[in-house]
């Protein structure tokens, strides 16, 4: 919720009188009288952000499952289930990225739909940021990370180090994510016949020192077969909260997702690689 009701699912609008009516909380008991309230319009207005970092912790949590299993030292006699871990993983990955971008796209949104419930924010700010936004629609791109810098600039905040946390493993994140969705296939003998794109987000990624996936042999390429398990997944989750975090705080708004933290902390499982 971003100020007082940003993420209200709806609004009872009177349309009897105003052409542009403005909206309205009413309370009602007993059956609702058209003769008594007059017409009345129920407009929604759906936030995708908390859905999209919900199913990424929950597949997340489907690799922790799955790898459960390895530290349990339980026998897997389904071939099958080391790459389940490796596409939960994948999907993890991308719907982090998609819970990045539509946080920031619902902000952008509601400075221009929704201004005066953006309490946190003065008339100027959200008149800053809807002007962003609106120019935004002219330009044929807009980099994710550069929406959330332009936001604080509009808000007159201090401005992210893009070299530092929580911005440089999101930036490696979003790289991850782009592979992903754009993938390439090749054919590899040994790390140096990688594509050299391949080589420098791998190298990127081991930076990130996160348990690579439990199933696959250590002759498999890290990136994607070795990279994508479940300690990629927890750290696409924790890195992509860790980042909104500091910008809410930033920008003095409510995280939208609070109610649901708890379903997003993941655990920690012991180091351990599965008897397949």
């Amino acid at each position: 919720m971003r100020g007082l009701g940003r993420r209200r699912r709806g609004e009872a609008v009177s349309a009897e009188t105003d052409p542009e009516p403005k909206s309205q909380e009413i309370r009602l008991r007993g059956t609702v009288s058209t003769t008594a309230f007059g017409s009345l319009m129920l407009v929604t207005r759906k936030y995708l952000s908390v859905d999209h970092i919900c199913t990424g912790a929950g597949l997340a949590r489907q690799c922790a499952e799955l790898e459960t299993r390895v530290v349990s030292r339980e026998l897997i006699r389904d071939e099958n289930l080391p790459w389940w871990d490796f596409r939960y993983a994948a999907a993890s990955v991308t719907a982090c990225v998609s819970f990045l971008e539509a946080n920031i796209n619902e902000l952008y949104n509601d400075a221009c739909d929704k201004p005066h419930e953006l309490t946190a924010l003065s008339a100027l700010e959200t008149g800053n940021l809807a002007a962003q936004w609106s120019g935004y629609k002219q330009k044929n791109s807009w980099r994710l990370m550069d929406r959330f810098q332009d936001a604080l600039v509009c808000a007159g905040r201090t401005k992210f180090d893009m070299g530092k946390k929580p911005c440089q493993p999101v930036k490696i994140l979003t790289r991850l994510r782009h592979f992903l969705v754009h993938y390439q296939t090749e054919s590899i003998s040994t790390p140096q016949q990688r594509r050299k794109v391949a080589r420098d987000i791998e190298q990127t990624l081991k930076g990130q020192h996160f348990e690579p996936n439990r199933f696959i042999a250590a002759g498999n390429p890290f990136l994607p077969d070795r990279c994508l398990g479940y300690g990629c997944a927890k750290w696409a989750v924790d890195s992509s909260l860790a980042f909104v975090d500091e910008f809410n705080d930033r920008m003095g708004l409510p995280a939208n997702y609070e109610r649901v933290r708890e379903e997003l902390a993941l655990p920690i499982l012991p180091k351990g690689r599965a008897q397949v």
